[in-house]
């Protein structure tokens, strides 16, 4: 489920009253696109239909969201490694994928039956237009969020208070690092599927 950005606003606007909600709701969105690159908070399962011969396949994740980090490929229980970066004791014939750029994956090979489909999980961010978080995020971060959007609205002309914008951003940094420290050393992902095939 998408939550919209707009609800967001009653965690920012009662605290700077003469700022105007499209100012606040840019300065929301331009703090969730940061919170999401330096935590990896909001992760998505993606699955694939393989095809036949293809070996590169986009990756199309939801809700006008980029992937920002691939931490696992797999098709079933046959787990594909990054190219060059092959675990320890790890055999030469193991599999491998590249990524030419995060909006694609290159497998270098794909088993000669892919019965099952290709499954890509990764990190994700809003674009740069997006209009809404998913909910889990809503329930876990908004306060972290609203405190960086705070941070950014008090550097602004009209409301320029460095002491108060500096208070903020401290919030915002400890929200970052403790859902940063959750995150990367706890991987879980939603068990929101997003189909998507080849053509």
């Amino acid at each position: 489920m998408l939550v919209q950005l707009t609800e967001f606003l009653p965690y920012v606007l009662p605290k700077v009253p003469v700022c105007s909600p499209e100012v606040a709701l840019q300065a929301i969105r331009e703090k969730t696109i940061l919170f999401c690159k330096k935590t990896h908070a909001w992760k998505e399962t993606i699955n694939i239909t393989p095809q036949a011969n293809v070996t590169e396949y986009p990756i199309m994740t939801p809700y006008d969201t980029n992937p920002i980090c691939i931490y696992e490929v797999r098709i079933g229980d046959y787990k594909f490694f990054p190219s060059g970066k092959f675990p320890m004791r790890c055999s030469l014939d193991q599999q491998t994928y590249t990524l030419p750029d995060y909006d694609r994956v290159m497998l270098d090979s794909v088993p000669c039956c892919p019965c099952n489909d290709i499954i890509i999980y990764t990190a994700v961010a809003p674009k740069q237009d997006a209009c809404g978080v998913s909910e889990e995020m809503y329930e876990l971060y908004a306060p972290d969020i609203a405190y960086g959007a705070l941070a950014d609205l008090h550097t602004l002309p009209e409301l320029f208070n460095p002491q108060v914008s500096g208070y903020y951003q401290t919030m915002f940094n400890r929200g970052v690092g403790e859902a940063r420290n959750k995150n990367f050393y706890h991987n879980s992902y939603t068990s929101r599927t997003i189909k998507s095939e080849y053509f």
